[in-house]
């Protein structure tokens, strides 16, 4: 779903070049590009390539909430990628699955931090009269936040063992199996194994995700404020006036 797990979401939160997850990825790819915003690195090398018709015609109040209600793990990434594409911050937390371990709240709070600040990036975009389907776009690649296209999603395949499912996109290169589990007949993404494909496994690790979220949400709400003072406008300007800011803050 950002690079955290749910691809193009963060290749590595270790890596990250840009955002939070592989949910992030998922969610937009689910998590995996979460861990390239907080970074604050290099765009996306799919930049550009993630962006739907959905996106740029959806309103601002659209809601994709049949994201939480998906009875199969194929359905229920489709329903996700939706959510992302018109930026339902609730939608889209409601497919992830965290159990009450501090270290999974952790993760997913800082999931729905850097969704919140996208969308408060949209809000400022919509202010200055930037259309919708651009500030959404501008929004989504700017924190990573953003969902697979139906493109993307074709041909993806579920592997079923009771409640645990892992889906692949073959459609998407270099993106592990999407970890999934199945709570109260609805699939979720897993939030306890997109971690472990975050490699986020220790106390340390977890201190680096922490520290770096907080760097980069700094650096977005820097970056809202001087869009909502008319200085930024355009994807290429949002991108590049994030990279210095975050350079700023390491």
């Amino acid at each position: 779903i950002a690079k955290g797990a749910m691809v193009m979401m963060k290749r590595a939160m270790l890596k990250m070049t840009t955002a939070v997850t592989l949910v992030a990825v998922l969610i937009v790819g689910a998590g995996v590009y979460v861990g390239s915003v907080v970074k604050g690195g290099e765009p996306n090398p799919n930049s550009g390539k993630s962006g739907s018709p959905v996106a740029r015609t959806a309103t601002a109040t659209t809601k994709a909430s049949s994201a939480t209600e998906a009875t199969d793990p194929v359905e229920a990434l489709t329903a996700l990628s939706k959510a992302y594409w018109v930026m339902d911050v609730e939608g889209i937390l409601g497919a992830l699955h965290a159990t009450n371990d501090p270290d999974e709240q952790d993760y997913k709070n800082g999931i729905e931090q850097m969704l919140r600040s996208a969308v408060r990036i949209q809000h400022a975009l919509n202010w200055q009269k930037v259309p919708v389907g651009d500030a959404v776009e501008i929004a989504q690649e700017v924190t990573n936040m953003k969902g697979m296209t139906l493109e993307q999603l074709k041909g993806a395949t579920a592997q079923i063992e009771g409640d645990v499912a892992s889906v692949s996109l073959p459609e998407v290169k270099g993106l592990p199996p999407i970890p999934m589990v199945r709570v109260g007949g609805k699939w979720k993404i897993s939030v306890k194994k997109t971690m472990e494909l975050d490699n986020l496994k220790t106390p340390e690790d977890m201190e680096r995700f922490t520290e770096q979220t907080k760097l980069a949400l700094k650096a977005l709400d820097r970056l809202t404020t001087e869009i909502e003072q008319g200085k930024i406008r355009t994807k290429d300007e949002a991108l590049a006036e994030y990279q210095r800011l975050r350079s700023e803050g390491q």
